[in-house]
């Protein structure tokens, strides 16, 4: 069973109990004209219309967790983004193994690339838009860097190497971009700061509902049995 679908069997359960407690205190034997009897029942509709609020808010952030976006954002990166990047580096070296003039153009393609990647991490944990649009701006310039790098080195590679080394280049960036649509989603981010933030006020909430409408219903049997 996942995490989803124990939070929705939790709520669901306790709002069964709320519509119980509800359907008992409303049933005709009861003195509905009576002040504190009316109190008791604002306090159970209050009750379940913040747990309802809390439930829906729960699912939501839980939704958000399981979709792990910034999760499958830095496997990406760990993994086919790295090993991208390592056949791009290394095509370009093998070109400059062979060509020492090429040596410099070669490294600054490495750089470029490198850079990219170190970007990737900060965009992933970022969870402002306006900082990840700022290291957008960086990984923009440096992609810009690697290109211009690679035609020079293309330009003075045979056919085969040529076409090894672009497309070396492409498979980078296809991945780094798959990297920063997952980053844009920024589930995980979003579903721990609704937590911390939000989630607390709600739960302070819905306890003190229930707390309250505790005590009314104690009062109320502690006065039926005298």
């Amino acid at each position: 069973m996942t995490s989803l679908s124990r939070s929705a069997g939790f709520w669901q359960s306790l709002l069964a109990c709320l519509l119980l407690l509800s359907t008992g205190c409303r049933t005709p034997r009861l003195a509905l004209e009576d002040r504190a009897e009316a109190m008791r029942l604002a306090l159970l509709d209050e009750a379940t219309k913040q747990v309802r609020q809390y439930a829906a808010f729960d699912e939501e952030v839980l939704a958000l967790a399981i979709e792990g976006s910034n999760a499958q954002a830095q496997r990406l990166s760990f993994t086919d983004g790295r090993a991208a990047a390592d056949a791009f580096v290394g095509a370009a070296d093998s070109l400059a193994r062979t060509n020492r003039d090429l040596s410099g153009v070669a490294a600054q393609a490495a750089r470029a690339v490198r850079e990219i990647q170190a970007l990737q991490a900060p965009h992933i944990a970022e969870p402002d838009d306006a900082a990840m649009d700022a290291l957008e701006v960086s990984m923009e310039n440096s992609k810009e860097a690697a290109r211009a790098a690679t035609r020079t080195l293309a330009a003075a590679a045979a056919t085969a190497e040529r076409r090894a080394l672009e497309a070396a280049l492409e498979r980078f960036l296809a991945v780094h971009d798959r990297i920063l649509r997952l980053s844009r989603q920024n589930s995980n981010v979003r579903s721990l700061a609704m937590a911390l933030g939000r989630n607390r006020a709600m739960a302070a909430s819905c306890d003190e509902q229930l707390r309250g409408l505790a005590s009314a219903i104690a009062a109320h049997e502690i006065a039926a049995t005298r």
